[in-house]
C-alpha cells in the first residue's frame, strides 16, 4: 500500500499527483533518444571515412543534455514556455497599433513609395517603430508638409515610450511570477516528498497510526538501512558518517522536524576515502 493511502482529502488526491508525475528521464526520453541516435551515426561515420567529418545536424541536440542535468535549465524553459502566451497577446497588441498607424499613413502618404501599398507601409511603420530609420523615413514628407511631423513624433512617442515599456514589463513581470510559481512548487514537492519519505520509513515497523507525521518518530536503524540502499556504493564506515549526520545526539529516534532536515543534508554530503598521501602526491598538491 502506497503512503499516501492512508491520507484522507485533497492532502491524499495531492500525494497521487505527486507520486504519478513524470520523472526528468521520463520527460526527455524522445529526445535523448534522438541525440543517442544522431550520436552513433556520426561516430560510425567518422570512424568509416577516409577524410573525418562530422553532422552539424547533432549540434542542435546538445543542449538537451545541458537540460537534462541542470534544474535550473529546466525551471528557466518551463518558465519561458509559460510566459510565451501573455508575451504573444501583448505583441499582437503592438502589431495590431502598427497595423493601425500603417492604415493612416497609406491614406494620407499614399504618394510616396515608403506608404504606397499597405503591406510596404506596415513594414515601414515597423521599421520606423525600432527608430532605425528615425528621421530619414518621414523627411521627405516633411520637406513637403511640415505638419506630416505631428503624426510620425506622436506615432514615435506611443510606440517607443508607452508600447515598448509595456511589453518588456509584461515580460519581466510575467517571467518573475512564472519563476517564483516554479521555486514554489519545487519547495512543496520537496515537502511532500519528504513527507511520503518518512511515512515509509514509519511503515517499516507499522509505527504511521493515526496522527500527524510531525507527532511521530522513525528508528535511526531503519534510516540506515534505506541509506544502504540510496548508497549501495558506500562502505559500512561511510554509512556510519552519514548516520553521524542524521543522528548526532545518538537518541536512536528521529522526529519529523529532524527527519526533514538532517536526512536531505546527509544525502547531500559526498564523503571520500582516506588514501596514504606519497611524497609525490604532497609535492604535486
Amino acid at each position: 500500500e502506497p503512503p499516501y493511502a492512508r491520507l484522507s482529502g485533497s492532502e491524499g488526491t495531492h500525494r497521487e499527483k505527486l507520486d504519478l508525475r513524470e520523472s526528468r528521464s521520463s520527460q526527455m526520453a524522445g529526445g535523448l533518444l534522438v541525440f543517442l541516435c544522431l550520436y552513433t551515426a556520426e561516430t560510425v561515420t567518422f570512424l568509416c571515412r577516409e577524410k573525418p567529418s562530422s553532422f552539424v545536424l547533432i549540434g542542435f541536440f546538445k543542449p538537451l543534455l545541458c537540460f537534462y542535468i541542470s534544474k535550473q535549465c529546466r525551471n528557466a524553459l518551463e518558465a519561458l514556455v509559460k510566459v510565451i502566451p501573455i508575451v504573444t497577446q501583448v505583441l499582437l497588441m503592438e502589431f495590431f497599433l502598427n497595423f493601425i498607424f500603417a492604415t493612416t499613413a497609406h491614406r494620407l502618404f499614399g504618394s510616396y513609395a515608403a506608404f504606397r501599398e499597405l503591406d510596404t507601409s506596415f513594414l515601414s511603420m515597423i521599421t520606423l517603430s525600432t527608430t532605425v530609420v528615425n528621421p530619414s523615413l518621414w523627411l521627405p514628407m516633411y520637406r513637403d508638409r511640415p505638419g506630416s511631423a505631428v503624426f510620425f513624433i506622436f506615432f514615435l512617442f506611443l510606440m517607443v515610450i508607452v508600447v515598448h515599456s509595456l511589453v518588456l514589463s509584461v515580460i519581466f513581470q510575467s517571467y518573475s511570477q512564472a519563476t517564483q510559481h516554479i521555486l514554489a512548487r519545487s519547495h512543496r514537492d520537496k515537502e511532500d516528498a519528504l513527507q511520503l519519505a518518512f511515512e515509509s520509513v514509519c511503515a517499516l515497523r507499522h509505527t504511521a497510526g493515526a496522527g500527524a507525521p510531525r507527532a511521530r518518530a522513525v528508528y535511526v536503524h531503519d534510516v540506515m538501512n534505506v541509506l544502504r540502499v540510496c548508497r549501495p556504493h558506500y562502505p559500512l564506515f561511510k554509512i556510519d558518517a552519514l548516520l553521524s549526520v542524521v543522528d548526532p545526539t545518538t537518541e536512536g529516534r528521529l522526529s519529523y522536524n529532524t527527519f526533514r532536515i538532517r536526512v536531505p543534508q546527509a544525502l547531500q554530503i559526498s564523503l571520500r576515502s582516506p588514501y596514504a598521501r606519497s611524497a609525490f602526491v604532497a609535492a604535486v598538491e
